[in-house]
């Protein structure tokens, strides 16, 4: 899930939009947009429709939201996880 938010973050970022703007044009509040970017470590399993309204409103294909990280993104995973259990 971590991947499909950063991929929300860098979609939003790219077409210079606030979070107070998607959350305005998916008519939610910005608490609960702000969910689908939070980093935080407790779990949120967003519904479809909700993932698919995201997709459509940042002009994204939704296969390409939710796709398996490959890549520099799967390094970047990686090298985020190695991160965190070497500083526990």
């Amino acid at each position: 899930m971590r991947t499909v938010k950063l991929r929300i973050r860098r979609a939003r970022l790219e077409r210079n939009l606030r979070q107070e703007d998607v959350a305005e044009q998916l008519h939610i509040s910005l608490r609960s947009y702000q969910r689908f970017e939070s980093q935080a470590l407790k779990p949120f399993e967003p519904k479809p429709a909700s993932l698919l309204a995201i997709a459509e409103t940042l002009e994204l294909d939704i296969c390409e939201l939710v796709r398996a990280p490959s890549g520099p993104e799967l390094e970047q995973r990686t090298f985020s996880s190695e991160r965190v259990f070497k500083a526990k």
